[in-house]
């Protein structure tokens, strides 16, 4: 509080006229730091009357306090409003920015996407071939399998078959072979007894040559050569049965040997032909292995395709 002027100690008339002239003589230091001059520098205590004036000062200050106070709050707002009008500005163009990199990202994702989307349809498209060129390949490859399975089947009933007729060829030329044997043997005894018969029958057509000429001389003689007669007549028969037989086994010899040549090259022809029939069955086999094989590849790089697609 500052203390009042000597103009106002004219408190006895009522303190009306100090009243008037109160705002000319007292010195008041705001908080905007202006001071009000006073007429007159010399202080002198407020007496009781100086109450009202005391309380109007109060008030007073109170509103340069206020006054100061709402200067501040406005100098406050102003700032507040420039910062506001500072963070709209900003905020403004960071909006503007952010819906430019929405747009240049919206750009680019619609660019990349509609690439992707390209290069799926192409991808798409290059897969939906290749699915076509495998599933005519796999249906070419049942097909070669399938013939070749048709081919196997009459191939393996052949090679069975020219198996059974191999077994019976060797069975039946070990059985001609033992039937040769036996003719040989039956052929070589046979002809040593034509040979001896034929010695015999020299020895008796001599002996009948000589009793012929010794006939007249006795009885005897005439018995000797009815016997020599007979026993020529015996030899010359079983010579004719034993030559017969020698014809007949020489004949079948002829036959056996002739047989056993046959069989001998029918023989060698079914174990070529079994032989060939074996290697066309290892071959069709390792075909049908490999196409079999094949047939899993692609029914594995189908199946991949596949899962890569979806």
């Amino acid at each position: 509080m500052e203390a009042i002027s000597e103009d106002l100690v004219d408190e006895t008339h009522g303190g009306v006229q100090a009243s008037s002239s109160s705002a000319a003589s007292i010195e008041v230091t705001t908080p905007r730091g202006t001071k009000r001059s006073a007429s007159h520098r010399r202080v002198r205590s407020i007496v009781v009357g100086g109450a009202i004036e005391l309380n109007k000062i109060k008030k007073e200050q109170e509103v340069e306090t206020l006054h100061s106070e709402l200067e501040k709050q406005h100098k406050a707002l102003e700032v507040s409003l420039e910062e506001t009008q500072l963070a709209a500005r900003i905020g403004q163009s960071l909006l503007l920015q952010n819906q430019q990199l929405d747009y240049e990202m919206e750009s680019k994702l619609t660019a990349i996407l509609e690439q992707k989307l390209q290069d799926m349809t192409l991808l798409h498209r290059e897969m939906d071939i290749n699915h076509t060129k495998l599933v005519r390949e796999n249906d070419l490859l049942v097909y070669e399998l399938s013939q070749a399975k048709i081919t196997i089947k009459p191939l393996k009933d052949e090679l069975a078959k020219t198996k059974d007729e191999l077994n019976a060829a060797q069975l039946s030329a070990l059985r001609s072979t033992a039937d040769a044997t036996e003719l040989l043997t039956s052929h070589d005894t046979l002809k040593q007894r034509c040979i001896m018969l034929e010695s015999e029958n020299e020895s008796l057509e001599a002996q009948l040559i000589d009793v012929c000429l010794l006939r007249g001389n006795s009885h005897e003689n005439d018995l000797r050569i009815d016997q020599l007669v007979e026993a020529l007549a015996n030899t010359t028969q079983n010579y004719d049965q034993v030559q017969s037989q020698f014809d007949f086994l020489s004949d079948k010899h002829a036959e056996t040997s002739q047989l056993w040549q046959a069989l001998t090259i029918q023989h060698q022809a079914v174990r070529e032909e079994a032989s060939t029939a074996i290697q066309q069955v290892a071959v069709l086999t390792a075909d049908v292995e490999s196409i079999s094989e094949l047939l899993g590849q692609e029914r594995q790089v189908a199946q991949d395709l596949l899962q890569k697609h979806n």
